[in-house]
């Protein structure tokens, strides 16, 4: 879809505007060409820690997480951009990393709003099309 310009473009607008671009893959094989050059793109004229990369990976191959080549492209596009880098795990995550505390605080607002939000949603007497 990224070879399409207009979706690209779309996606780099977004990219260029998020706190967190995570990328999920196969860590088994390369990061296409397409989804590399739209992460470079986003994360052009960024400030330094404005933002941070995240990578879901799985190998179906059970190699380790911290040797795939996915991981270490990624790793290097945060490096080069100066931007935290989260990998797979939580235990991973250095809590004193700017976007681990930034998202951390970020969840745990979300965390009460969404308490004090949801318990008062009134259930809806009916729902359905044939109600």
């Amino acid at each position: 879809m990224l070879s399409l310009p207009s979706v690209r473009d779309a996606a780099v607008l977004a990219g260029m505007h998020a706190q967190l671009i995570v990328v999920s893959a196969n860590a088994d094989r390369g990061l296409p060409t397409g989804v590399r050059q739209w992460i470079e793109q986003s994360l052009e004229g960024r400030l330094p820690r404005s933002a941070a990369l995240a990578a879901l990976l799985h190998s179906e191959r059970g190699i380790p997480l911290a040797e795939s080549p996915v991981r270490a492209v990624l790793e290097a596009v945060a490096r080069r951009r100066s931007i935290d880098f989260l990998g797979n795990s939580w235990l991973e995550m250095d809590s004193t990393q700017p976007a681990v505390a930034a998202f951390t605080s970020l969840s745990d607002q979300a965390s009460i709003l969404a308490e004090n939000v949801l318990p008062r949603s009134p259930r809806p007497v009916r729902w359905g099309i044939n109600e």
